[in-house]
């Protein structure tokens, strides 16, 4: 595939596709383009969902004024798409998914499947610069072990890239800060221009993970006060960063002509210098920028005035922005007829750091191919620091038209580095071939077939919604030749056949694992059938006039029409790229799949079919006696040539594939009398063997018809021909019908040639992957979201826990908003706090616990905790908690803004939970959506936290409530997430005023952790006190409260306690929650090794699963995919031996790390788990049972294994209801 170098040292390089995220909502380059036409900007507030320091940048002393360019999902990432498990995703740099995201698209829009590129010599050149991800990460809750060295690594962003779409050329990444993008493309062109490569993707991206480089270079003076960038301007006061991630895919010209790629623009040159020994590091030199893009022109071959645009490094400071002007000046304005034309992007989106070189590019390629030039926003007065005499240069103060020159466009694009690394680009107008959005083709009222399909149903449906509104006005055709040669296919898939009057969807679903059979039947064909199929493909037209030129007479009748429709279909399914792995047929129909098979060639085939018209039918049970006709007919067949069958001839009366003898005997061809053979016999053969599609060869849907009949719903029919009707229309929904069902076709054949036009790309699901706020890594961290770390008091004695509570954290708290006010820490979450407090000396209860005034928590604000845990007293310890907004306490000052919050006493010895009081009782009425929304409106909940409770009912002075968590909800951490408390008190029927908050809490006892759904039962005992009990879905107690006073939140103090002697007693065991539908690994209390047979395999099936989404943390097994590899579904080395340390220590038998890649999917595993059990059993006893491999689980058996006592002694159908209950799989 590479040439020599020598070849192609002059070679052009074309861009034939481009795709970019940039602040302000925009999604791609078109969205780029609209956001700089209008004049539009994209500044905004900084995040608040990042973990950043707000007080730090906007005290008392600001060192930013609170904006900048962000993108609105930094966060979201499409994991299962490119096979990583959320744990690695959150272990990943926001810039890594970014850009597997976005190379994606920028293929997509290239109209090249992406998965094309595998085994090829294709490379990645990215650009890369702030990667600040691991301080995010630091001290995060999150497992990060193992994935941060790959997921933090810069070097890992270009190399991730060559992995996922299994690129063989070079990966390279580069940092020369701002110019890093630029720089990359300069790289690839080489690349490409010596043969190293035949295709590049190259770009950057810029994504802020925390507020350091606002600190930085704020300090410095370099930020905009008014946030607002103005580059060339005489009111420019500095540069507003933005984040961003552009990629570029390059080819060389030649082969993207050759290709049919759009070519977008072509590069005509580039050129890198450096700074060298300048007035200052940072300080940018002009002499330097003046010889690179006098070195890019001298690339391109070109003069100064060739080129009539420069897209400007333009950063809107008083230092750069002149220098820049100077340096343009002197490089370009030799020559000029009329002024270089200045612009920047940077006026609309700020200053993308690594990215701002090739989002430049892809403005300047929007430009050329439209003939429009943005605006600069906020020019004003040109600066008065730069020169602009003699009309060199001339800034773009409003949108213009491209002037008319007569040559093709050209524009050169800037991009300085802060290390002093320097990039120049000279682009040129493309030719033209194989424009994306040019005028359409002409199309003719054919149908075309379109093939849409994607990971997952939601996906799918998504992607058909944004395909019918983005066709509208386009070429079918050219649409229907895009989405077969320009995207990747995947399981879940639909098919629409467009045509002069709308389009149709003929068939949706998720590709089998079964083969695919071809049914020829029986049933004679009408006159004229196959004719429409031949004026549309002339392959059915020239398989027609093949078997009649075979025919020596017009003998054979019906059965001739028959066999030349079957074989005309036959080979237009071929032509479509299908081989079928088996056949069978009926009467003529196995005459036509002996030929198909190879047994007869066409002429054999039609000689047979003229002998057994001129013989007729015979009985088979015919007496014996001379039958001359009988006997010529024998003569005729055994003079033909019967060849070995190449694809198996199944029989359905043999219950097997003919035999080539079988095949050759006179005898079986003979015409019988009665009602064609019946197809089911042969179906039900196909389908024993692995067969789950089967297509039927004939003039209409009956054999069809019957196989379904028989089989159900286990198959998929798909009648080639549906007798009647517009054969076109039959024809491509069977394509279409097969496609889905999974039969490989050749989609690009059947829709035929096109031009390649820009569609939707792949409709990512986002889910959002941030490092979960933890304990800043302390040697004391509980591991508690809210607690914190712990710091043993000298003196008197206690224990001191410092949290911090950002907002933006737990939505859950954003949503509190009790009396319509600001939001405040809910009390639940309070008594959490003191209970896990309690949990590290060994306490198990809350006696008593008194709730101050309402805890504000500000949007932008992070709250600071510090919860006291004071010495034993007679068995019991006093618990403060203060609370105080972060950045307002001045050291030294008295009390430094901390807030008494809560005062609680705890000690030893909670009481086992009661009966089953949370059992909804006869008679309790159900509480309408409604009556529940009206509660929770006046508790002041917001849709996150009021769409937590699921149902409630009421009787008497009794309420129950369930509330469920979301599977997004990190509950990692808590003894009971507050959340689920909050939700559930807030639908009880509020008196008063409603402003009354539950602020006194007694005997609070937690009996189970980490329940994700509880049902709370709430029992008014007086018009002020409730008392509470919740159970987890398996109706197991998980907290209890003796009594809840509602009040206004005053706090009450505790008398103090005289420290007894300290002790530091072990933490109180609960057991685990039962959760709703599944549990994770290890937790399901089932012995699948005391299982046998057909119930051993499920059970291990069930539980790989189960432990396969606890290690790639997955909610549940029902999103590991039994049949998919464990590759696609995101594992690795790291977690696939973790998988089998798991399943070793749950089983017992000694399992080698790299047991995933050897049976590559989940139940493939569990089979090869099941074998080896089976023989162990069968097996001699050995000396010694072998110890399991070492893993995170105890060892069956062990005392510390979870399992249950009821299922030691169940039954093997009560075992199977109990994983049925556990795991939640069947």
């Amino acid at each position: 595939m590479t040439q020599t170098p020598a070849t192609l040292v002059d070679d052009q390089v074309a861009i034939v596709g481009m795709a970019c995220r940039a602040p302000g909502g925009v999604r791609s380059p078109q969205d780029l383009r609209e956001l700089t036409l209008s004049r539009g900007e994209a500044f905004s507030a900084f995040p608040t969902d990042r973990g950043w320091d707000l007080a730090a940048l906007s005290g008392d002393r600001p060192v930013a004024n609170g904006r900048g360019g962000f993108l609105d999902d930094a966060a979201g990432f499409d994991a299962r798409f490119f096979g990583i498990s959320p744990r690695e995703a959150v272990a990943m740099d926001p810039q890594q998914r970014q850009l597997l995201e976005v190379s994606w698209e920028a293929l997509e829009r290239a109209a090249i499947d992406p998965r094309t590129l595998r085994g090829t010599d294709a490379g990645v050149f990215v650009g890369l610069h702030g990667q600040d991800y691991a301080v995010a990460a630091h001290g995060s809750r999150d497992d990060l072990v193992g994935h941060a060295m790959t997921g933090m690594s810069g070097a890992v962003a270009s190399g991730r890239l060559a992995y996922v779409l299994g690129c063989g050329g070079p990966a390279v990444t580069l940092d020369t800060a701002s110019s890093s993008s630029l720089v990359a493309l300069h790289y690839a062109v080489r690349s490409l221009r010596s043969g190293e490569c035949s295709l590049a993707l190259a770009g950057g991206a810029c994504v802020m993970s925390t507020e350091s480089g606002f600190l930085g270079y704020g300090r410095q003076g370099g930020l905009s006060p008014s946030g607002r960038p103005a580059p060339f301007s005489d009111d420019a006061d500095g540069t507003v960063w933005g984040e961003g991630v552009g990629l570029l895919v390059l080819e060389r010209l030649a082969d993207a002509r050759r290709h049919g790629h759009p070519v977008l623009a072509v590069v005509r040159g580039t050129a890198v210098n450096q700074d060298g020994a300048s007035d200052g590091l940072t300080v940018p030199s002009g002499a330097a920028q003046e010889r690179v893009v006098a070195s890019a022109l001298d690339d391109a071959g070109l003069r100064p005035a060739d080129v009539d645009v420069v897209e400007a490094h333009g950063t809107g400071t008083r230092v750069g922005d002149p220098v820049e002007v100077t340096a343009l000046r002197a490089a370009y304005g030799a020559g000029r007829e009329r002024p270089l034309l200045l612009g920047s992007v940077k006026s609309h989106v700020g200053h993308l750091q690594a990215a701002a070189g090739v989002i430049s590019v892809i403005a300047s390629v929007l430009a050329i191919r439209t003939g429009v030039l943005p605006g600069l926003r906020r020019l004003g007065t040109p600066t008065t620091r730069a020169d602009w005499s003699g009309e060199v240069l001339e800034p773009l103060a409003r949108t213009t038209d491209w002037p008319d020159t007569g040559r093709p466009r050209r524009a050169g694009v800037s991009s300085f580095g802060v290390s002093g690394t320097n990039a120049h680009v000279v682009l040129e107008q493309g030719d033209g071939s194989g424009p994306v959005d040019g005028a359409q083709a002409p199309d003719d009222d054919r149908l075309v077939l379109w093939a849409v399909s994607a990971r997952t149903a939601t996906a799918l449906q998504t992607a058909v919604e944004e395909l019918r509104g983005a066709a509208a006005g386009r070429s079918r055709r050219d649409v229907g030749h895009t989405l077969a040669v320009g995207r990747a296919t995947f399981d879940h898939r639909a098919v629409l056949l467009a045509g002069p009057q709308g389009t149709v969807e003929v068939a949706r679903g998720r590709v089998g694992d079964g083969e695919t059979a071809l049914l020829f039947g029986g049933r004679a064909a009408p006159a004229g059938a196959g004719r429409e199929l031949a004026e549309r493909f002339p392959v059915v037209a020239t398989a027609l006039d093949d078997v009649h030129a075979h025919l020596h007479s017009d003998g054979g009748g019906g059965e001739t029409a028959t066999f030349a429709l079957q074989v005309a279909l036959y080979r237009l399914w071929e032509s479509w790229g299908v081989t079928p792995r088996r056949v069978a047929g009926a009467a003529v129909g196995e005459v036509a799949a002996a030929h198909v098979a190879g047994v007869l060639s066409l002429a054999d085939a039609t000689a047979l079919l003229e002998a057994r018209s001129l013989l007729g039918e015979r009985p088979a049970d015919r007496a014996a006696g001379p039958d001359p006709e009988l006997d010529r007919f024998r003569a005729t067949v055994a003079g033909l040539r019967f060849a070995p069958p190449r694809i198996p001839v199944v029989c359905g009366a043999a219950g097997r594939a003919a035999t080539a003898d079988e095949l050759a005997d006179p005898d079986r061809w003979v015409p019988r009398p009665g009602p064609v053979a019946d197809p089911v016999a042969a179906a039900q053969v196909l389908h024993a063997d692995g067969v789950e599609t089967f297509l039927e060869i004939g003039p209409d849907a009956t054999a069809s018809a019957a196989v379904r009949t028989a089989l159900g719903e286990r198959v998929t029919t798909v009648p080639t021909l549906r007798g009647g009707g517009d054969e076109v229309t039959s024809v491509l929904t069977a394509l279409g019908r097969l496609h889905v069902a999974g039969t490989p076709v050749d989609l690009a054949a059947a829709v035929g040639d096109g031009r390649r036009v820009e569609l939707p790309g792949y409709p990512f699901e986002h889910r959002t992957y941030w490092p979960a706020p933890g304990d800043g890594g302390r040697t004391g961290a509980t591991g508690h979201p809210l607690l914190g770390a712990r710091d043993d008091l000298a003196g008197a004695g206690g224990l001191l826990f410092s949290g911090r509570v950002p907002a933006r954290a737990h939505p859950w708290i954003a949503d509190h908003r009790p009396g319509g006010g600001g939001a405040t820490l809910p009390v639940p979450a309070l008594v959490e706090l003191v209970l896990r407090a309690a949990d590290e000396v060994g306490c198990d209860r809350i006696d008593d616990l008194r709730a101050g005034d309402p805890l504000p928590v500000e949007e932008h604000r992070t709250v600071e905790l510090q919860t006291w845990l004071g010495a034993a007293n007679a068995g019991r310890r006093v618990v403060t908690v203060h609370s105080r907004t972060a950045g307002t306490g001045q050291p030294g000052a008295e009390g430094s803004g901390w807030e008494l919050r809560a005062r609680a006493t705890v000690s030893r010895g909670a009481p086992a939970a009661g009966g089953d009081g949370s059992d909804l009782p006869d008679g309790a009425v159900p509480l309408t959506p409604a009556a529940l929304g009206e509660r929770l409106d006046g508790a002041g909940f917001g849709p996150d936290l009021a769409g937590l409770v699921g149902a409630g009912w009421e009787l008497d002075d009794d309420t129950w409530v369930e509330v469920t968590l979301p599977p997004d909800v990190d509950r990692a951490g808590f003894g009971l997430h507050p959340a689920l408390l909050t939700a559930a008190l807030g639908a009880v029927g509020r008196r008063g005023d409603g402003s009354e908050v539950p602020a006194r809490w007694r005997d609070v006892a937690l009996h189970a952790e980490g329940a994700s759904a509880v049902r709370v039962r709430i029992t008014r005992t007086d018009g002020s006190t409730l008392r509470l009990e919740a159970v987890d879905v398996a109706g197991a107690p998980v907290l209890t409260v003796g009594a809840i006073e509602l009040g206004r939140g005053r706090t009450v103090p505790v008398p103090s306690a005289v420290p007894d002697a300290p002790d530091r007693p072990a933490r109180p065991v609960r057991r685990a929650a039962a959760l709703p539908g599944a549990s994770g690994a290890g937790a399901t209390g089932v012995d699948v090794v005391a299982l046998t047979g057909p119930h051993r395999r499920r059970g291990l099936r069930m539980l790989v699963r189960a432990e396969a989404a606890d290690v790639l943390g997955l909610s549940g097994p029902d999103e590991v995919l039994g049949r998919a590899r464990f590759k696609e579904q995101g594992f690795e080395s790291l977690t696939g031996a973790e998988l089998v340390n798991r399943m070793a220590a749950r089983t017992g038998l000694a399992l080698q790390p790299g047991l995933v890649f050897d049976h590559p999917t989940p139940d493939l595993l569990a089979g090869h788990l099941a074998d080896e059990l089976d023989a162990r059993d069968d097996g001699p006893a050995p000396d010694a049972a072998p110890g399991p491999a070492p893993g995170p689980g105890p060892e069956p058996g062990s005392p510390d294994d979870p399992l249950d006592s009821e299922i030691a002694d169940a039954s093997l159908d009560r075992l199977m209801d109990i994983i049925d209950a556990e795991i939640g799989v069947a």
